[in-house]
C-alpha cells in the first residue's frame, strides 16, 4: 500500500513558566491511501478484509505539559516528566472516506541515577483507543521502527515520540488497541564536539542506551479482530536491546540523535 500525507497544518498554542511548560495544538492532516497491487485473479476478495483506497481527512486536538528538565552537559532531560494526550476525527463530514475516532496517551518519567554524571533512567507508558478503521486496516500499529515525523524532530514539538516496540517489524502488531511501555537507561560516553570548518553539522555528544520495551495491540469489543484477541496482560510481547546514539547539531540549531542499535524479541 502507497501511503503519503498530502497536508498537515496546524495552530499551536504555549504557556511557558520557568520549570514547566503547556502547550496545545489544533491540527488538521490529510492522507492518501492507495492499494499498492492490483486485485489478482484469485478470486474477489471479502468486503470484510478488501481494503479501500481513499483519503483520510482528520482534525486533531494534542495537548503537551512537561517539567522536564536538560542541563547543559545531560543527554537527555534527567528530572521531571512530559506528557502528552492527543484526539483525532476523521468523518465524511470532512471530507474524509473513512469514519474513525482515536486518541492515544503518552507519560515520560525522567530519573537520573545518583552519583553518576548524567546517567538517566527514563521510563514511558502509553496506550490508545480507537473506533472505526481506515479502510480496514487497523487505526493503531505497533512494532519497531516506522516512518519518521520531521515534526518530532523540531525542539518542544506538541508531538508525541513514536511508539516502539523495538524487535518487532513496523506495524507487526495492530489492533483498536494498544499498551505500551518502555524501560531504558541511557548512559553518556564521549562529548568529543566535532565538526568541520563552517559545515552546518556538528557531533556533539556519543551515548548508550540499554532498553526493555514491552507492549501489545488488542481488539475493543464489536470492531473487525485486527489482534485476534481482546486486551489480556498474558498477550504482552517483550523485547531488549541496545544503541548507540549520536547526538548531533543540524543547521547550527537543530539538535537531534541518530541511532544505530539491535533489539531482540523476547519468547513469542
Amino acid at each position: 500500500m502507497r501511503v503519503w500525507t498530502i497536508a498537515d497544518a496546524g495552530l499551536s498554542f504555549t504557556w511557558t513558566r520557568l520549570a514547566r511548560a503547556l502547550a496545545l495544538r489544533v491540527g488538521w492532516s490529510g492522507t492518501r491511501y492507495d492499494s499498492a497491487e492490483a486485485a489478482t485473479s484469485a478470486g474477489p476478495v471479502p468486503d470484510a478484509v478488501r481494503f479501500d483506497d481513499g483519503f483520510l481527512s482528520e482534525g486533531s486536538l494534542t495537548a503537551r505539559y512537561s517539567d522536564a528538565r536538560r542541563y547543559v552537559h545531560s543527554i537527555s532531560p534527567e528530572e521531571g516528566r512530559t506528557a502528552v494526550l492527543r484526539a483525532g476525527v476523521a468523518a465524511p463530514e470532512l471530507g474524509s472516506d473513512y469514519r474513525v475516532a482515536r486518541a492515544r496517551l503518552s507519560v515520560a518519567q525522567y530519573l537520573r541515577v545518583p552519583f553518576t554524571r548524567h546517567a538517566v533512567v527514563a521510563l514511558r507508558a502509553a496506550g490508545g483507543l480507537a473506533e472505526g478503521t481506515i479502510g480496514t486496516d487497523a487505526p493503531f500499529e505497533l512494532g519497531g521502527f516506522g516512518v519518521l515525523d520531521p515534526a518530532s524532530l523540531l525542539p518542544d514539538a506538541v508531538v508525541s515520540p513514536p511508539d516502539q516496540l523495538r524487535g518487532y517489524e513496523h506495524g507487526a502488531l495492530a489492533g483498536t488497541g494498544f499498551v505500551l511501555g518502555n524501560l531504558e537507561l541511557r548512559v553518556p560516553l564521549a562529548a568529543p564536539r566535532l565538526g568541520r570548518s563552517t559545515w552546518p553539522l556538528f557531533l556533539r555528544r556519543v551515548h548508550g542506551a540499554l532498553f526493555l520495551d514491552a507492549g501489545d495491540a488488542f481488539d475493543r469489543p464489536g470492531e473487525l479482530p485486527f489482534a485476534g484477541h481482546p486486551f489480556d496482560l498474558e498477550q504482552l510481547r517483550f523485547s531488549a536491546g541496545a544503541e548507540l546514539r549520536l547526538e548531533v547539531v543540524l543547521g547550527y540549531a537543530l539538535r537531534t540523535d541518530v541511532r544505530v542499535g539491535v533489539a531482540r524479541a523476547l519468547g513469542r
